[in-house]
């Protein structure tokens, strides 16, 4: 016997938002610093994936207190998704992850 599936399209987006929201709640510090890293690797590189800020930053030792932090760097109105590319991270086994770009009113 499976359990049914609960199809709630609207129930699934509001309990996503709140994951984020607390994600973000709980490691502040360390998106502050993943998004100025990412601004900056952006307009050197024109463009910027969790991939890169998470190689940047390990450089530096900078670790966010949960993994899914790394999603939460591109959140907001200064960013826009220009596409898809394969992680490299190996324990990511290849997945899509969306490449971003800072929006014009923002790249100054």
């Amino acid at each position: 016997m499976s359990a049914q599936l609960n199809f709630d399209l609207q129930a699934g987006i509001e309990a996503r938002d709140l994951g984020v929201r607390r994600v973000i709640y709980h490691n502040r510090e360390f998106i502050k610093i993943a998004r100025e890293h990412a601004r900056m690797y952006c307009r050197t590189h024109g463009s910027v994936t969790s991939d890169d800020v998470r190689q940047v930053l390990d450089r530096y030792g900078i670790y966010p207190i949960h993994e899914n932090a790394y999603g939460a760097i591109f959140r907001g109105k200064e960013w826009v998704c220009v596409g898809m590319t394969n992680s490299k991270i190996k324990s990511n086994h290849g997945r899509m992850i969306r490449r971003w770009d800072l929006r014009p009113c923002h790249s100054n």
